[in-house]
């Protein structure tokens, strides 16, 4: 059973329209919102700072945004289907993509830029053995409250993997044009030509607030001489097809969801992009106040540019001429140093944050807290936010929230008692102190099994497990946790000693 609202392909675009004419950017406001859109489930900058007076947000940096919205839940297994249907087509689009026209600005010839993307190396903090000893608990335990920011440990490892290009930045907008782009300066907002290839990542999060409905579309160009093969793996969905924003339904949880279970929407592999020429791997179509949310991984053997782009039809013509102006919306701008936190558009260094250490268990009533994302100016001294290798102006200049990031954490807990036994306790919660509806909604995996991680003020924690350790004994916990879209930040390890 196809759906009638998204199209997962790689498509021929035949004809290129004249470009459109230029066009103010308008800039709404909160009060832009209609009555069909309640304070709940959104934080602006969805990083919260501790009740510290010393480490608060201004106001302006955690406007409400639309909450959660009821609608009838779509068959998963009927969506698994539409991505088997639209593989089909994508070999009947390759023949003809050949005659598609070249993307504005990607045709000039010559070599890249001298900072072209490759895979980056790892950071200098690179995953190493790290242990938090009996040293740094703190008596008592968790039954009042998580931790306060600025109690917990910093996280051991650091950065890891390919470069993570972001587009929220509008996250939400009221009509066509571009929401990011990384093949040159945009009209409004700057930037600057920034080439991917290898391996690298895309996330998106936008809400539509315009009349009507608009399709979002993320296309890939090809600018060199010569054809790039490009696969394409990861998951999108809009609100319509995810069902709505519940706790459990929203999109930003069914693409977590794909990522954990191995089920992806989109799976593409070797399809040719011929020099100077689009194709379209993803479309989804977005009605009034609602939101898409989308994480997918690349690989190419040559230079892309990749395009997130707002249409009034599914059609990828609109969506190379609509590539050359802004889409309107609600921009937030980082501040300098944050807060207010802004938001992400441009190309942020590491799509994961690894890390493998130990923590030595003291006796019974003692707790532990290590910090879990965090950002500049979020009231806690590490700073785990990937820096920017290229963002549009205003945007965030590091990866603040870390959406789409996997978290790789691999725990080892040590008893080092020769004689006695101790047991301790272990979670992954959220330390927020705003009054919303969720703080973390996805599913991750410990010790590669799926796991829903679902975090409210009702119930800030997942159980991670309880470990009666023997005298020396080591036992050792994985948790891979890749940060959904609508998570407030920060979160934490937590352990407990218990008797």
């Amino acid at each position: 059973m196809r759906s009638p609202r998204s199209l997962v392909l790689v498509a021929a675009l035949a004809g290129c329209a004249d470009a459109p004419a230029e066009r103010e950017v308008v800039r709404i406001t909160p009060d832009a919102a209609t009555a069909d859109t309640t304070p709940d489930a959104r934080s602006d900058a969805r990083l919260q700072a501790p009740p510290d007076a010393r480490f608060a947000a201004p106001p302006d940096a955690r406007p409400v945004l639309p909450s959660d919205a009821a609608s009838p839940t779509p068959d998963a297994a009927d969506a698994r289907v539409d991505v088997a249907d639209a593989r089909v087509d994508v070999a009947d689009a390759r023949v003809d993509v050949a005659d598609g026209p070249v993307l504005p600005g990607d045709a000039a010839p010559g070599a890249p830029p001298p900072d072209a993307a490759r895979v980056s190396p790892p950071d200098a903090t690179a995953p190493q053995a790290v242990d938090l000893d009996e040293a740094a608990w703190a008596p008592g335990d968790f039954t009042a409250g998580p931790p306060r920011i600025p109690e917990c440990a910093p996280l051991p490892g650091g950065g890891e993997g390919p470069p993570l290009m972001v587009s929220n930045n509008p996250e939400a907008f009221d009509g066509p044009g571009l929401l990011m782009g990384n093949a040159r300066p945009t009209q409004t907002r700057g930037g600057r030509a920034y080439r991917l290839r290898g391996d690298f990542g895309l996330y998106l999060h936008h809400l539509y607030r315009g009349a009507g409905s608009v399709w979002l579309q993320v296309v890939v160009t090809n600018p060199t001489d010569a054809p790039v093969t490009l696969d394409a793996r990861g998951s999108a969905y809009t609100q319509d097809e995810a069902g709505g924003l519940g706790l459990g339904q929203s999109p930003d949880y069914r693409v977590t969801a794909d990522w954990a279970r191995d089920t992806p929407r989109v799976d593409l592999r070797g399809v040719e992009v011929p020099s100077r020429r689009p194709v379209r791997i993803w479309s989804g179509e977005l009605g009034r106040n609602r939101e898409a949310d989308g994480r997918l991984w690349f690989h190419t053997s040559d230079d892309v540019y990749v395009y997130v782009v707002a249409t009034a039809a599914n059609d990828l013509n609109q969506a190379v001429n609509g590539a050359l102006s802004d889409a309107p919306g609600d921009y937030r701008i980082s501040g300098d140093p944050p807060p207010p936190f802004g938001r992400e558009a441009g190309v942020y260094a590491h799509d994961t944050w690894r890390a493998d250490f130990s923590v030595g268990v003291p006796a019974a009533g003692q707790r532990l807290g290590v910090i879990v994302n965090t950002a500049t100016g979020g009231g806690h001294p590490q700073v785990q936010a990937f820096p920017a290798l290229m963002n549009l102006e205003g945007s965030a200049r590091e990866s603040v929230g870390m959406y789409g990031v996997v978290y790789d954490l691999t725990v080892r807990l040590v008893n080092r008692d020769p004689a006695r036994p101790r047991t301790v306790r272990a979670g992954f919660g959220s330390i927020v102190n705003a009054d919303l509806s969720r703080y973390w909604d996805g599913v991750g995996r410990r010790d590669a099994v799926p796991l829903d991680l679902r975090h409210t003020p009702d119930a800030r924690t997942t159980p991670l497990g309880e470990f009666a350790l023997a005298p020396g004994e080591t036992r050792s916990v994985h948790l891979e946790a890749m940060v959904p879209g609508l998570t407030s930040i920060p979160q934490a390890l937590l352990f407990e000693s218990v008797p």
